[in-house]
């Protein structure tokens, strides 16, 4: 029906919504009516149509049509009437379905409610645009005005301004600018912005260009909301001509110029936010700078016009010329913060030359350094101006001082008897630093930035002292000082790497060392030669102990440098650091690999060879020899130069035209002329292969040696050329301290003549032809002097006259400690100690097998079928062995001590064994027969494959035997498919492939159509999920072999790994014929398990399996004869320490005590000054 209102004070209260049909309607004579009150969480959602329906909407426009006097209606969030038109105002939204060249075609828009006299776009103050959900590039086509302009965040195109543009403030809308998203930009031609409301920018771009922002607001207060620091954030020119107020809510970046022309300019004193301008500062009204920074930081001029109050006022800018409005008066409530370079000074001037112009300081003294001034009187306080420029007409409390001033150490620090000095002064002068009893203890030259630093050169007398800078008869300000003889590093930060006096490769190298926990370190450098004046280098912060290390940002200069670390206003001593030029490494340019033994040779530019102490540095060496690393570098004065390098078996320089990755090749890399001026020049030298004829492949007998011992060693020297190759000889690098054998030399099967030379030794080999293959074996002896580490020692073919012809093979033995003389062995047993008096006494006390073992060093052992254990090769010393009580049997206990501690002797075995018991009667051993372990480390992937050729009954009835391969893997349980490349080895050709998926792995693969004169390898390739794939190494196919009974199942030989493998592995021994073991989870069987005939007695056959539950069952013979379960990936953690007497043991009061003989830690044991728990 109708309701109608006739008086004031009445209330319509709807629950959640408002129901409304047609023809009921609400009629509202009395304007006093103002309130409709919600009762719930929903929204009260009305539209009342012409006819004066009103009914319930949660979707599409809402409308509410009224008299024309004012109401005000109050929202729940205070503005929620974004889908609300009022009034008859419209919101437009963007529709446009593609990129629009102009802001007026009407089908872009969705038009409002269509009033008379629309327009059908945003185009007047009662209209807002609405730009939301599209990509498209908007133009706005022209002078535009509208009532608001809202860029929503899920915008992510451009809105160009076509001319400028005008935000009025209306009885609809504020005048608002909205930026969520996307990019604004005023265009090529800089259109201005005219706004009547608030700035606010939430995100997206604002690409000012060099156009204007004018906040135009008559009365009240407009707000900007987010001006903000980043690139897409910034202002060209700010200006605020309205006669209202313009408040800064956010920090502003000004590029060009801020305006201040009527009303204020005021600073949100909630944030205090920065201004920080590049042109000029114009106010003919008022700023209120309440507590934030003005900073000038533009390259030009800037004009500062009118008298103002800043809080604070700063420039750093070097060169910087700023210029203030003659008879104006500035104050600033705050600080005053100038600062120039010695060469490059701010400068202050007059706009007319020779007025005055003001500067007051209400609060206080200022100080300023390296500033140019005239014509300026400093009124109320004083100024103190540091190396500054007094270009005259300026009033004395301009205080212009002569001399230096030391920045650190800072006043009151404690510090070494001869601290560095950092300061200011006048470029060029001459700096005297004195003692508190006047005595000269440093002197140095001001740089052309006005800086300086050295270290006190006589020592402080320890106490307190002072410093004070002189130029002159001008003295600086002191620095009242605690000396002591050997400061903390929390007092004086160290440098611990490089050392000083140091060479070091690169311009920018790390600086390690130590200070105050926390703390802000800032490094800086300068050079003797004078290429890098005083500057901060590099910045960080100390870690919680104090620890450091900084990579410099800013490049060192060639030659030596002058580093030092300054924190909390002291600085570190002076380190010295030399930066080669040019330094680099030589590589082979086809195989990348480092060249060692090259000779590398530096000549000035007209052949003359680099001089030490002339051109080079005294202690550089030239020619320089490469080591292993390929390294060389010198250290050169200012000139032009060019490289010669040789090395056997190699050219230079390369022809190549492209190199592998990581390799600086320029100029000068090929031998050309370059030029040394001060930068570092990191310079690889690329080297080409002559053209090697010969193969060498060379291998040991051994690959763990002692001393005394004798190596084997194997050299197989292969022609696969067309031509023979006369008069060769194995030249051999043998390692340092290894001897030749007199008339161990073989070849081919005879004994040769000993080779000449002692290191390196050469073998004359003779003719080598076309397609041959000659072996030769040879024995070195590993001398007394020999210390543990790996020896490598290296083989290549040459003619006789030194040319190098193949490639050089390396083989590397490790020498190792005798593991009778100078190690120790401790063996042991795992066993049912019946009776508990911790003896093996009768047959019923048998060893335990798998149980495991820990060292205090991390080793694992685990016990054998028999309950024993060993643990050969032991250091010398105590160590302790803790038995892991999970791996016994269930419901057992030890009867003996859990942990031992052991003395180990060199050459000496000792014993330590455990005893268990168990409160059950029977132990079920339904599994005894098959000796199992579950690894819960990592597991490890194994995948092999073997490959041997089968005799046929009758051999005529093939040319060529077949070759058997069989594929070997721990971990087929997270395979899903595999394949086989046989590769010919000359040319690197795939030509044969085998594949299928994990169910047949396991079948042999056999192969016959291949030429007996040719070499071939086999590779195999096996594919997991996600397309990852592990890869083995090319394995050599032997025709001769037609067994594999040697080999092992536990070799592997995997180069490539990504499949993900998680789980664990379980090792399994089966050594009964006809006994099978298998592992299954539900229906699903995850291994099979056999005596393969790779097996042995002592050797296991390993599988990896996902975590879960799995059940172990044995067959015999088909029949289960028993079965135990076991869990995979059930976290577990086992920890292992020992210490000395020195950690004490915790008291019931919580104290630390020195440990004595009969005490414990805790439940731990405690033996000969060392304890374990």
């Amino acid at each position: 029906g109708t309701v109608t209102y006739e008086d004031a004070g009445k209330t319509l209260v709807v629950a959640v919504s408002a129901d409304f049909v047609n023809g009921d309607s609400i009629t509202i004579s009395d304007l006093s009516f103002t309130t409709f009150t919600e009762v719930g969480s929903d929204n009260l959602d009305l539209e009342i149509d012409n006819a004066g329906t009103v009914a319930a909407s949660d979707t599409g426009s809402k409308t509410i049509n009224l008299p024309a006097s004012p109401v005000t209606f109050t929202g729940g969030s205070g503005d929620g009437y974004s889908s609300a038109v009022f009034g008859g105002s419209n919101i437009y939204t963007w529709t446009g379905s593609s990129d629009a060249s102009t802001w007026s075609d009407q089908g872009n828009w969705d038009i409002g409610d269509g009033s008379a006299g629309d327009d059908g776009y945003p185009d007047d103050a009662a209209d807002k645009a609405l730009i939301n959900a599209t990509a498209h590039s908007i133009n706005t086509g022209g002078v535009l005005a509208v009532g608001e302009l809202e860029i929503s965040a899920s915008f992510s195109g451009t809105v160009t301004l076509g001319g400028a543009l005008t935000l009025d403030d209306s009885d609809v809308w504020d005048g608002d600018l909205r930026l969520s998203a996307g990019t604004l930009d005023t265009s090529g031609s800089n259109y201005q912005i005219n706004i009547d409301g608030n700035w606010t920018k939430t995100g997206g771009t604002f690409t000012s260009q060099s156009g204007t922002v004018n906040f135009t607001k008559a009365s009240g207060i407009q707000v900007l909301a987010s001006g903000g620091t980043g690139a897409g954030d910034h202002f060209y020119h700010l200006t605020h001509s309205g006669a209202g107020t313009l408040l800064l809510s956010a920090a502003v970046v000004v590029n060009g110029n801020l305006t201040n022309s009527a009303g204020t300019l005021d600073v949100d004193s909630s944030g205090n936010y920065a201004i920080t301008l590049g042109g000029n500062f114009a106010n003919t009204a008022t700023f209120s700078a309440q507590n934030g920074t003005v900073t000038l930081n533009g390259s030009g001029t800037s004009v500062i016009s009118g008298s103002n109050t800043f809080y604070n006022l700063t420039s750093t800018t070097a060169a910087k010329n700023i210029t203030f409005t003659a008879g104006t008066t500035q104050t600033i409530n705050a600080n005053l913060t100038l600062t120039g370079t010695g060469s490059n000074p701010v400068v202050l001037r007059s706009s007319v030359d020779t007025n005055k112009w003001n500067i007051t300081f209400p609060n206080g003294a200022q100080s300023v350094t390296n500033v140019d001034v005239k014509d300026s009187d400093a009124n109320t306080n004083t100024i103190t101006c540091t190396g500054c420029v007094d270009s005259g007409n300026n009033n004395g409390n301009w205080n212009f001082v002569t001399g230096a001033s030391i920045t650190a150490p800072q006043d009151g620090k404690t510090v070494g008897i001869t601290p560095t000095v950092i300061g200011t002064g006048l470029a060029g002068s001459t700096v005297n630093i004195k003692d508190k009893d006047g005595t000269t203890v440093a002197t140095t030259t001001v740089d052309a930035n006005g800086n300086f630093e050295v270290a006190v050169s006589t020592a402080l007398a320890a106490g307190v002292n002072s410093l004070t800078p002189f130029v002159g008869a001008s003295s600086g300000t002191t620095i009242n000082l605690t000396i002591v003889s050997n400061p903390s590093s929390a007092q004086v930060p160290v440098v611990t790497s490089p050392e000083s006096g140091s060479r070091v490769a690169g311009s920018k190298p790390t600086i390690v060392g130590q200070t105050q926990a926390g703390a802000s370190v800032s490094i800086r450098a300068k050079d003797t030669a004078g290429n890098l004046l005083l500057q901060t280098v590099g910045s960080g912060t100390a870690d919680g102990s104090g620890n450091y290390s900084i990579t410099l940002t800013t490049a060192l200069a060639a030659g030596t440098n002058t580093v030092v670390v300054v924190v909390d206003g002291v600085a570190s001593d002076e380190y010295t650091l030399s930066l080669t030029d040019p330094f680099g490494v030589v590589f082979d340019s086809s195989t990348n690999e480092l060249i060692e033994g090259a000779t590398v040779t530096l000549y000035k530019t007209g052949g003359a060879l680099a001089v030490p102490g002339v051109d080079i540095a005294a202690t550089d060496e030239n020619p320089q020899i490469t080591g292993a690393d390929g390294f060389y570098s010198f250290l050169t004065a200012n000139n032009d130069y060019y490289f010669t390098i040789e090395a056997l078996g190699y050219t230079y320089p390369s022809t190549a035209g492209s190199f592998p990755a990581g390799r600086t090749i320029v100029t000068g890399s090929k031998g050309e002329t370059f030029t040394v001026a001060g930068v570092i020049i990191e310079m690889d030298h690329p080297m080409d292969s002559n053209g090697l004829q010969l193969l060498v492949e060379k291998d040991a007998n051994k690959t763990d040696v002692t001393v005394g011992e004798v190596v084997t060693y194997t050299v197989t020297i292969e022609n696969p050329s067309a031509v023979s190759a006369p008069n060769v000889f194995l030249e051999d690098r043998i390692p340092a301290g290894f001897k030749y054998i007199p008339g161990k030399a073989i070849l081919d099967g005879v004994k040769i003549s000993d080779p000449s030379g002692q290191r390196p030794v050469s073998f004359s080999v003779g003719t080598i032809g076309a397609g041959v293959t000659k072996t030769l074996k040879y024995q070195l002896v590993v001398g007394s002097g020999v210390v543990p580490g790996d020896y490598t020692n290296r083989a290549f073919a040459r003619f006789s006259g030194g040319t190098v012809i193949s490639n050089t093979a390396n083989q590397t033995v490790k020498i190792v400690p005798d593991a009778v003389f100078d190690l120790g062995l401790a063996i042991g047993k795992v066993f049912w100690d019946r009776n508990e008096d911790g003896i093996q006494n009768n047959a019923d006390e048998r060893g335990l097998s798998f149980i495991k073992i820990v060292t205090e060093d991390g080793k694992v052992i685990t016990t054998d079928k028999d309950g024993k254990f060993s643990i050969p090769a032991m250091k010398p010393g105590r160590h302790l062995l803790r038995l892991d009580e999970r791996t016994l049997p269930e419901g057992s206990y030890l009867t003996t001590p859990k942990v031992v501690i052991i003395d180990v002797r060199p050459g000496l075995p000792l014993k330590a064994n455990f005893g268990v018991n168990t409160n059950a009667k029977i132990i079920d051993e339904s599994l005894s027969k098959v000796i199992m372990d579950v690894d819960r480390g990592r597991p490890v992937p194994r995948l092999s494959v073997t490959a041997r050729c089968l005799k046929l009954t009758d051999q005529k009835q093939k040319e060529n035997c077949p070759i058997e391969f069989n594929i070997h893997s721990n971990y087929s349980n997270f395979i899903e498919k595999w394949e086989l490349e046989i590769i010919e080895k000359e040319s690197g050709a795939v030509i044969k492939t085998f594949g299928g998926d994990v169910s047949t792995m396991d079948d042999p693969i056999y192969w016959e159509d291949y030429e007996k004169d040719k070499h071939y390898e086999h590779r195999l390739t096996v594919y997991g999920a996600k397309g990852r794939h592990d890869q083995t190494r090319a394995q050599k196919i032997n025709f001769d072999i037609e067994d594999d009974d040697d080999f092992s199942v536990s070799e592997n030989h995997l180069e490539q790994q990504s499949i993900f493998i998680g789980g664990e592995t379980i090792k399994v021994r089966v050594p009964q014929e006809g006994s099978v073991v298998k592992v299954v989870r539900g229906e699903k069987e995850y291994a099979s398990l056999e005596p393969a005939r790779y097996n042995s007695d002592t050797e296991f056959t390993d599988v990896i399996l996902p975590s879960g539950e799995y059940k172990v069952v044995r067959v015999e013979n088909g029949k289960v004869s028993g079965r135990q379960d076991i869990k995979i990936g059930d976290d577990y953690l086992f920890f292992v320490a020992m210490g000395d007497a020195k950690m004490g043991y915790t008291t019931t009061t919580g104290n630390i005590e020195p440990a004595q003989p009969d005490d414990s830690f805790r439940d731990g044991f405690y033996n000969e000054g060392r304890l374990a728990y």
